[in-house]
């Protein structure tokens, strides 16, 4: 009942995800699944203490409204479906419902906001125009996403392969993806050692602890799948009759 509106072509079904996401945090004020702690973990830019664990879902809340929007728009900007659908963002939500980050704001969501701008800018990019401003831009991102969830920094390797996908990667423009990766990163790691913090195999570890976190991680990732492969069903199908640059579209958002 709650999909029908999404998969349907009408823009104001996305004012159905703010109640959906209060009845979320309703429920889990309820029975208590997602604890909330009194410091937010921020990767190297290290923990910050909660003069309130309550309020925090104001702000973690309006972020992941704002992510489901963003997506669901380079979603139907670039016209992955032959007409709008608002699927994306409903789906969006869903799973992150699943995340410790959907209820108490951290580094990891910090770091989905940054890489959807990389991906917005990477989809900006044009075989034939320059493209150094919008990869060192988008390179930034993904460096910033790093400091603050650092697991997510050996996502650069992808995000090339994805660039790669768009246009031939000149070697200027492969330096200027290292410099903006690097800048943020070297930042943060600055501020770390300043902070009398050491670099260790640690700083790669969620340590947030999840009830039956087995059972949540390998039913998501089979939802995960499964909506991926799905995805993937109606992309072909769309790829029958579109253009060269829809295809190159397609390859990078697949890696």
């Amino acid at each position: 009942m709650i999909l029908r509106p999404f998969l349907s072509n009408r823009p104001l079904s996305l004012v159905l995800l703010a109640p959906l996401i209060t009845g979320f945090y309703l429920l889990n004020g309820y029975f208590h699944y997602h604890d909330l702690f009194p410091t937010v973990n921020l990767g190297l830019w290290g923990r910050t203490a909660m003069l309130s664990q309550w309020w925090i879902c104001i702000p973690t809340g309006v972020i992941i409204l704002l992510n489901a929007i963003q997506l669901n728009q380079l979603f139907n900007r670039h016209e992955f479906l032959e007409r709008n659908n608002y699927g994306p963002s409903l789906f969006y939500v869903l799973m992150m419902s699943f995340s410790h980050s959907f209820y108490q704001m951290g580094g990891l969501l910090i770091a989905q906001v940054c890489w959807l701008q990389a991906i917005r800018l990477l989809f900006q990019i044009r075989p034939n125009e320059d493209a150094r401003r919008a990869v060192f831009n988008a390179a930034f991102f993904v460096g910033l996403s790093g400091t603050f969830h650092p697991a997510s920094a050996g996502l650069l390797l992808f995000f090339w392969f994805a660039l790669w996908s768009l246009k031939p990667l000149t070697f200027r423009e492969w330096i200027l993806s290292l410099i903006g990766f690097a800048l943020p990163v070297a930042n943060a790691l600055v501020y770390w050692w300043i902070s009398g913090h050491g670099l260790s195999l640690s700083l790669l570890r969620n340590t947030v602890f999840v009830r039956q976190e087995q059972t949540i991680y390998y039913a998501t990732s089979g939802l995960m799948l499964s909506l991926f492969l799905l995805g993937i069903i109606g992309i072909q199908i769309r790829l029958q009759k579109s253009s060269i640059r829809f295809k190159k579209l397609t390859a990078s958002l697949i890696w």
